[in-house]
């Protein structure tokens, strides 16, 4: 009888361990949330080149590809109802030179937030980070698996001298996403949302920012004065956001100009707002940004050239609009983009980004897909940034039509 008595108490606290180790597995298992996006598309380009001497020059360039151009990997873990973790990871394909392209993989967002900071109801977040305006856009909009918004040109066409003698750089008018330290406050129900950012001042893949100009100091806020209530327009919105790079002393290239300049005092102030509507059937949002930064050659490094104040600036609006029908199975997406660029105190001129076509969901909007075309206007006199003087030719209007695919799981 004692036998069987230990072969029960035996069996017995084998399964409590075994139930209490599962337990401990799904309190864990619902601590840690994992997600993916992948986002890829086919394409055809279907620009036409003229002979004329332009850049480029003459060529059949029309040709068809597929393409992985985005794969985010997403992880959350909640320590408890204060504190938690996210990581996000991106592959996403960079242009390694005019004929190659090479998939890279980085950190988009990874940081450690903290939901109630001194028991004020705020939330902090410390590490690389979404920015709050393009977190209320993105959230909002829900199309940035079709085309980047104005906030997040880096990728959008409006160009810029770049580094070298013959480089043409394409810069985003504000960082969408910067490493550092924000403040989040929600305040009045859900009609005013703001947030206070400290942070490296650059978009970087590789999480340094640009630490040798120095930080940056933003304030963002987003006021939806109907949110409490009933009507239509309680997600009708506009979020402002400015955010100061602070003077600080950086090194210059051996050839920048003015010439035997060894290093600058570098600023910037950069602008942004956007009148954001969200319905059952429309989303829509007008952008406006502007971007200025002044470089100031220092006297004791000059050896013996008198120094000048020079400028570099970007400013640009931008629609866009998504009507949704069919139980938002069905919609009609477009977006257009334009801005202009100064060099040195020259002015440059414009470029312009149109995104325009239908899209379908399937398996409760997790899988979308989308029949796009999208045209990219001339960038005209770029600026050779090496000697400040113009670069011969006018860049041609490209043409291309998308079949893009993404899916959320």
């Amino acid at each position: 009888m004692k036998k069987y008595l230990l072969c029960l108490y035996t069996l017995v606290a084998l399964s409590a361990a075994v139930i209490t180790s599962t337990a401990r597995a799904a309190e864990e298992e619902s601590k840690l949330k994992i997600n993916g996006r992948l986002w890829s598309q086919l394409s055809y380009d279907a620009t036409t080149y003229g002979d004329s001497g332009k850049t480029p020059p003459n060529t059949s360039v029309n040709k068809m590809g597929f393409d992985i151009y985005r794969a985010y990997f997403i992880a959350n873990y909640k320590f408890d109802d204060l504190w938690s973790a996210y990581l996000l990871t991106d592959a996403s394909r960079t242009a390694a030179s005019a004929t190659t392209a090479n998939q890279i993989i980085f950190i988009k967002d990874m940081f450690i937030q903290n939901n109630d900071v001194l028991g004020a109801d705020i939330r902090m977040r410390f590490g690389y980070f979404h920015i709050l305006y393009s977190e209320v856009l993105d959230s909002m909009m829900g199309t940035r698996w079709l085309a980047t918004d104005l906030n997040d040109t880096a990728a959008g066409g409006f160009t810029i001298a770049g580094a070298g003698a013959t480089g043409v750089t394409t810069v985003g008018l504000t960082p969408a996403h910067v490493g550092g330290v924000e403040l989040y406050k929600e305040s009045l129900g859900k009609i005013l949302k703001y947030a206070v950012a400290v942070h490296n001042g650059v978009e970087s893949v590789n999480l340094a920012g640009n630490r040798d100009s120095g930080l940056s100091y933003m304030a963002t806020v987003d006021i939806m004065p109907f949110a409490n209530g009933d009507s239509d327009l309680t997600k009708l919105g506009l979020v402002l956001s400015y955010d100061y790079l602070a003077p600080a002393r950086i090194q210059a290239s051996a050839s920048a100009t003015p010439t035997n300049v060894a290093n600058v005092t570098e600023g910037a102030s950069l602008i942004e707002a956007a009148l954001h509507y969200q319905s059952k059937y429309f989303d829509g949002a007008f952008e406006f940004a502007t971007q200025t930064e002044s470089f100031i050659p220092n006297i004791s490094s000059n050896q013996g050239v008198v120094p000048s104040v020079s400028a570099d600036a970007s400013s640009g609006w931008g629609v866009i609009g998504n009507i949704k029908l069919m139980e938002e199975k069905f919609g009609l997406y477009a977006k257009y983009n334009t801005g202009t660029t100064q060099f040195q105190n020259n002015k440059l001129g414009f470029s312009y980004i149109l995104d325009a076509g239908p899209t379908w969901t399937f398996s409760k909007g997790k899988i979308m897909t989308g029949l796009i075309y999208e045209v990219k206007g001339p960038s005209q006199n770029t600026i050779n940034s090496a000697t400040a003087t113009s670069n011969s030719g006018l860049l041609t209007t490209t043409s291309t039509y998308l079949w893009k695919w993404a899916a959320n799981f």
